[in-house]
């Protein structure tokens, strides 16, 4: 490709409001407003919850994480991770 194409993710750092439904089993279920909040509860800490799909880039330093952030779409999959949490029976 001769043609160079700088491409940079949008770092989301908080999810939207968003109901969560947890199913137990046939006839059980809990459901409930998760209000806006950050993705990360503290450094190093993601919170993630039933139905979310995100994307997380990662860099990583000497072998360790040294940064993280969910970004609306993977522009560099070799440092993104895709996480799709799901409940069901």
């Amino acid at each position: 490709m001769l043609l160079l194409i700088v491409v940079s993710s949008i770092a989301q750092e908080k999810r939207n409001e968003l109901k969560v439904e947890l199913i137990v089993d046939k006839e059980n279920n809990y459901s409930t407003t998760v209000a806006e909040s950050p993705y990360f509860v503290k450094e190093k800490v993601l919170q993630i919850y039933p139905g979310e799909d995100l994307n997380i880039e990662v860099e990583i330093n000497e072998g360790n994480i040294s940064t993280m952030k969910v970004v609306d779409a993977v522009k560099f999959p070799e440092r993104t991770i895709s996480v799709r949490f799901f409940s069901g029976i």
